[in-house]
C-alpha cells in the first residue's frame, strides 16, 4: 500500500525533494511537448521540479529544442552529433544534476496526474531509504499492464527467454520477467524498466549510473543489479498507472531494435556470468532466437514479420562480427572503476555500441527488459 505523504525531511531536512526529469529522444518531435504538457500538468505537491534535461541522439525528423512550457524550468539540450545508445544519453542527462531525484522517461509517456507525486512521496519516506529505483504501472495505449518488472536473469531462464521456451512451455521453463504477477500491487522487485523510472541520485552515482555497454535494453536490469549489490533496494510502486505508447512495433525499426535486443543478452551474460555460461547463451542467440522468432511469425502467418527476424539476424551477425574484431573489455573496465579497482575510467572506445558504426540509426527507446515484437 502506498504510504501517506511522508516527511520530505526523510531526504533533505524539511526541504521539499528536488526532482530532475531527462528525456532521452530519437525523431520524437511530436511526443515531447506533450510529455513535457503533462508534467507541468502533474501534481507536485511531494516535491519541485529542479531541472528538465532533454537529450536528442542525432533525431533526423526536424526536432528542434522543446519550448518553455508555463509552470516548468525551462528545458536545457544537449543536441549528440550521434546516437550513442540509451544508457549512455541518460547519463548525459543526469550530469550534473543536484536533485535528490531523477526520473528517467521515455518521450511517449503520458504521466498520469499524481503518479510522480505518489512516487517521489514513497521515496522520500524514512522507511524505504533503502529504495534507489522506484518504477510505475506502465499501460498502453489499450489500458493493458504491461509487465514491466522481473527478475534478474540467470543462464536457465535467459536461455528460457532466448529460446522462446518461456512462451511456449511457461510453467516448464520460466522466463525472467515477472509475467504471472498482474502488477497490481506495491512490492520489492528485481527490477523495473526504465521506460519511466525513478531514481535515488545519491545511489545512482554511487554505482556508476547506466552502463553505456547496452545501447538499449538490459541496461534497467545491469543497473538494478549493480544496486542490490550494494545494498540498495528496487520497488515497483501501485500508484496511478502511466500511458506509453507501443514503441516497439513501429514498423520500420523493429528488426534492427530486435537485433539490439539479442545484442544486449549477449552484452549482459559477458558482464554477468561466468564466460562458459556468456558464451553458451551468444550461442544460442546466434543459433536458436532467429528460428523461434520465425515459428511464432508464421504461426501469425505474417511474411513481413519473417522478412524482419531474417534483417534482424543479419544486423546481429555483423554486430558480433565488428565487435570480435574490435572488442576491448568493457564491462570489466566499467565495474572495476566503479568498484574501485581501478583508477581511469572506461573509454568511448571501449564501447561496443560505437565501434559497430550501427548506433547511428539506433531508436533509443527504453525497455522493459524484455522487448518482444509484441511489446513496448
Amino acid at each position: 500500500m502506498m504510504p501517506t505523504r511522508p516527511h520530505a525531511g526523510a531526504v533533505s531536512g524539511d526541504a521539499v525533494p528536488l526532482v530532475d526529469i531527462v528525456l532521452v529522444t530519437w525523431n520524437n518531435r511530436d511526443q515531447v511537448p506533450r510529455c513535457l504538457a503533462r508534467l507541468a500538468a502533474a501534481d507536485r505537491t511531494t516535491f519541485t521540479i529542479d531541472r528538465i534535461a532533454i537529450v536528442d541522439n542525432a533525431s533526423t525528423d526536424d526536432s528542434r529544442p522543446a519550448a518553455p512550457v508555463p509552470g516548468l524550468p525551462a528545458p536545457t539540450h544537449v543536441a549528440n552529433d550521434r546516437n550513442g545508445g540509451f544508457a549512455q544519453a541518460c547519463n548525459q542527462g543526469a550530469s550534473g544534476s543536484r536533485a535528490d531525484f531523477i526520473v528517467f522517461l521515455n518521450p511517449d509517456i503520458d504521466v498520469a496526474p499524481t503518479s510522480l507525486a505518489e512516487a517521489v512521496a514513497f521515496l522520500a519516506a524514512p522507511a524505504f531509504e533503502r529504495c534507489a529505483i522506484a518504477g510505475l504501472p506502465l499501460a498502453n495505449a489499450r489500458g493493458v499492464t504491461q509487465r514491466t518488472c522481473g527478475r534478474f536473469p540467470t543462464v536457465a531462464t535467459l536461455l528460457a527467454q532466448v529460446t522462446g521456451a518461456s512462451t511456449m512451455l511457461p510453467r516448464l521453463a520460466p522466463g525472467f520477467r515477472l509475467a504471472e504477477w498482474p502488477h497490481d500491487a506495491t512490492r520489492r522487485v528485481d527490477y523495473v524498466s526504465a521506460a519511466c523510472l525513478i531514481v535515488r541520485r545519491g545511489a545512482f552515482e554511487a554505482v556508476g549510473g547506466f552502463d553505456p555497454a547496452f545501447i538499449v535494453y538490459f541496461e534497467d536490469i545491469d543497473l538494478a543489479l549493480r544496486a542490490r549489490e550494494q545494498g540498495w533496494e528496487t520497488w515497483f510502486l501501485a500508484a496511478a498507472p502511466v500511458q506509453h505508447g507501443d514503441g516497439w512495433a513501429s514498423g520500420r525499426q523493429r528488426p534492427h531494435r530486435l537485433a539490439l535486443a539479442w545484442w544486449s543478452r549477449v552484452v549482459y551474460a559477458r558482464k554477468h556470468f561466468a564466460p562458459r555460461h556468456a558464451a553458451l547463451i551468444a550461442a544460442a542467440v546466434l543459433g536458436m532466437a532467429p528460428i523461434a522468432r520465425m515459428c511464432q511469425a508464421g504461426r501469425r502467418g505474417s511474411l513481413r514479420d519473417i522478412a524482419g527476424v531474417i534483417d534482424a539476424y543479419r544486423q546481429f551477425c555483423r554486430r558480433l562480427a565488428a565487435d570480435r574484431r574490435h572488442r576491448v573489455d568493457h564491462y570489466t573496465q566499467f565495474d572495476r572503476y566503479h568498484r574501485g579497482r581501478a583508477s581511469t575510467p572506461p573509454t568511448a572506445a571501449a564501447n561496443p555500441a560505437t565501434a559497430t558504426g550501427g548506433a547511428d540509426s539506433l531508436e533509443p527507446e527504453p525497455s522493459s527488459g524484455v522487448a518482444s515484437l509484441s511489446s513496448r
